[in-house]
């Protein structure tokens, strides 16, 4: 205070601390670059835009015009006040603690985005499953939106299957999702599946029990996919047997698929053997009956597949293969099914 007891005017801020500003600066250059990756890996396309007056605008060309408007009307200007809050005496502690909130935010936060695929239909929805349980609820994704999904917080890593619902022609996709990880979901791969059906000849159907028999002998039919063993069918029954895939895409390829062909090849085979014609309609009925499934690794154009039925004694360890066949999947229908008949012999020990 002077002598003449009036407070005398404290200097202006314009000169400042210019160390202190600097740091300042520093870390509001870091907040808002630390911003920008949040915003881009897990935000961008939560809040993408929007429709105003008939058109889309992005965040930052409404804060550009709301910053116009405000100097326009108002006589704000933001880059003042951002300058004057820059060089209060608190300003470092209040950008130190928005830094370690953002950077925990970074080190939490974890999202999840689907986009959409046209080849999959216009609307559909993604379920997410881990360790085959629901995870979250299924993701609805629209022709309207380019994309769907959100961020999650304090998630940790985990291990996540996603499948289109309903909708079996296409293969999962999996990921690992940790925190601070973004992950996109896009086009998902239609299966081309190569399913082999295996139709039991006369010779070898007169030898199988019927589904409904309580036969003394169990019969097995065995395959091999290029020189590996696969769980076998352990009662097989007469009828058709389907193989080449698993057991969900087997039901699903034989509920898609219509008999026409299978019939007119039976027919065909019928006539070559001989049968007359009033006995090929109860044979047809017999091989129409619901096929028994074979779970395989997915069979590839060009494989191998050896297949053998073994006879098998009840209460003995005796063995006797009655039918074997070896099958190159080199010709596969455009319906993406091979037919083959399996007649008794073909084996080894018949050589």
């Amino acid at each position: 205070m002077n002598p003449s007891g009036k407070r005398s005017k404290e200097p202006s801020s314009g000169g400042g601390d210019k160390p202190r500003d600097r740091v300042h600066l520093a870390l509001l250059i870091v907040l808002l670059v630390l911003t920008i990756i949040y915003f881009r890996l897990h935000l961008r396309e939560w809040v993408t835009g929007f429709a105003l007056l008939g058109g889309t605008f992005t965040l930052w060309t409404l804060w550009k015009l709301v910053q116009s408007l405000l100097g326009e009307w108002a006589g704000f200007d933001p880059k003042a006040l951002t300058f004057r809050l820059l060089r209060r005496p608190r300003a470092c502690e209040h950008l130190i603690f928005a830094l370690c909130v953002l950077a925990l935010l970074l080190a939490v936060t974890s999202s999840i985005y689907v986009e959409h695929d046209a080849s999959v239909g216009p609307e559909y929805e993604v379920e997410v499953l881990r360790d085959g349980d629901p995870y979250v609820e299924p993701i609805a994704v629209r022709s309207s939106d380019r994309i769907a999904g959100r961020p999650f917080l304090f998630a940790g890593s985990r291990e996540l299957e996603f499948r289109v619902r309903e909708m079996g022609d296409f293969r999962p996709q999996s990921r690992t999702v940790k925190s601070w990880t973004a992950v996109r979901i896009g086009r998902f791969q239609r299966k081309r599946l190569f399913v082999l059906r295996l139709v039991p000849g006369i010779s070898l159907r007169n030898s199988l029990p019927r589904p409904d028999d309580q036969p003394q002998q169990r019969y097995e039919l065995r395959a091999k996919v290029d020189g590996r063993d696969e769980k076998p069918i352990d009662d097989l029954r007469r009828g058709i047997v389907l193989l080449g895939a698993g057991s969900d895409d087997l039901e699903r390829v034989h509920e898609n698929h219509t008999e026409e062909a299978l019939t007119r090849l039976l027919t065909e085979y019928f006539t070559s053997k001989r049968v007359p014609t009033e006995d090929q309609e109860p044979l047809l009925v017999g091989y129409q009956r619901p096929p028994q499934y074979l779970p395989t690794a997915e069979l590839a154009k060009d494989q191998k597949v050896e297949l053998s039925v073994v006879r098998l004694e009840k209460g003995e360890d005796a063995e006797e293969k009655i039918a074997c066949l070896e099958v190159q999947m080199d010709e596969v229908a455009m319906d993406q099914i091979r037919t083959v008949i399996l007649e008794r012999g073909g084996c080894d020990e018949d050589v």
